[in-house]
Formats: structure tokens, C-alpha cells, sequence
């Protein structure tokens, strides 16, 4: 397992969003599941990745938590068996609904070269505003960089990056935008090579 810290307890009825990234020889979409210091209970989106051809190279998976209690500051990511590399995101998302989860979509995506948002995550139709869409996309292949993380994509702001399976190099992008406008939306980062990338968004009211 792998336990994370908030850098402040949460807010009563805030909701934590949760993303893993798990390698293990031998074994095929090994993703993780969470838990915390006040017992608040998560919810795995069903938006979960292995790479394309199925091993493990990349296995990744999303979950959230609605209305969590105050003061949750430790989060912990468990894996069954728990293998060699893991990477864990946590983010705490304020303003939201008791029920938050708007919808969610994920997606693989080979991209052909370097562009502008041409990485995307596939669409979620809003039809609640405004709302906050939160994703991540994170390089698989590593084949054109450092860095290997993608920017953050048109209309989004970056929360930062994360490390790709505990490496130094950067590998994957945090992002967000808060959108008023009704029906599909979709996550987009900009690709900063012709890599395979994991893209994963939730939006949230």
C-alpha cells in the first residue's frame, strides 16, 4: 500500500478525487483501492486502463469520495498483490454537491506527433452548471522527452504534474476547467510527442 497526506485536512463535505497507476510483472489490470483516516468511502468510477495490449504496464484507475467527513488527511492506496511500481493522485474538490459525480469517461490514445489539445479523454455530456471538470493524462511509452508529461490542454488550467511509475521524469498532467455551457465536454491536454497516453476525466457540480 501507499498512504499520501493532504497538505491541509479537508473541509467537511468537500469530495476527494483518487487516481492510481500500478506495474506488476505477471499480473494484468491490478488497480487499487482506496481508504482514509476518517473512514469516508470511495467509489471507483469504472473508468479503469490497462495499456493497449493488456499487460501491465499501465494499469490505472479512478475513484472519488462524496461528502467526506472533516479533517481527513491520510489517504491510502492498496494493491492486491502489491508488486513493484506505484504512483498515487489525490485532490480535494470544494463547492460540490453531496452527490457530486457528474459523469466520468476515460480513453487510450496513440497520438501521431507533438499538437495543440490533441490528446482527449472522451466526451461526458454536463448537464449541470456550472461544473468543474477535473482530469489527468499521463504518457505511457516515454519515447519523446524529457518531459514526458502533456501540457495542460486549451481552456484548462494545470494543477501540476506527477511522476510516471516513481521515475524522475515527469509523466502525467493534472488539470481543470469550471465550464457553464450545457452537453458534451471533453478533457484535452496537449501532446508534447507521439506517445501513447491514459486519459482519464470526472466532472463534478
Amino acid at each position: 500500500m501507499l498512504t499520501v497526506r493532504f497538505p491541509s485536512p479537508t473541509l467537511a463535505g468537500s469530495a476527494i478525487f483518487a487516481w492510481s497507476r500500478s506495474a506488476i510483472d505477471g499480473q494484468t489490470r491490478n488497480f487499487a483501492t482506496f481508504s482514509d483516516d476518517r473512514g469516508n468511502n470511495y467509489i471507483a468510477t469504472g473508468d479503469t486502463q490497462s495499456d493497449a495490449n493488456g499487460t501491465v504496464n499501465g494499469a490505472e484507475g479512478t475513484a472519488y469520495a462524496a461528502n467526506v467527513a472533516a479533517g481527513t488527511s491520510l489517504v491510502t492506496a492498496t494493491w492486491v498483490p502489491f508488486g513493484d511500481y506505484r504512483s498515487i493522485v489525490i485532490a480535494e474538490v470544494t463547492g460540490v454537491s453531496a452527490q457530486p459525480l457528474v459523469g466520468h469517461a476515460s480513453q487510450i490514445q496513440k497520438v501521431g506527433g507533438a499538437g495543440v489539445s490533441n490528446i482527449t479523454s472522451g466526451k461526458v455530456n454536463v448537464t449541470v452548471q456550472p461544473a468543474l471538470i477535473l482530469a489527468l493524462s499521463t504518457s505511457e511509452f516515454q519515447t519523446h522527452g524529457p518531459p514526458f508529461a502533456p501540457n495542460a490542454g486549451t481552456g484548462f488550467t494545470s494543477l501540476g504534474t506527477v511522476t510516471n511509475y516513481g521515475v524522475t521524469a515527469d509523466g502525467g498532467r493534472l488539470e481543470y476547467k469550471l465550464t457553464s455551457t450545457a452537453g458534451d465536454q471533453a478533457a484535452l491536454f496537449n501532446a508534447v510527442g507521439a506517445d501513447e497516453y491514459f486519459t482519464f476525466v470526472l466532472v463534478f457540480r
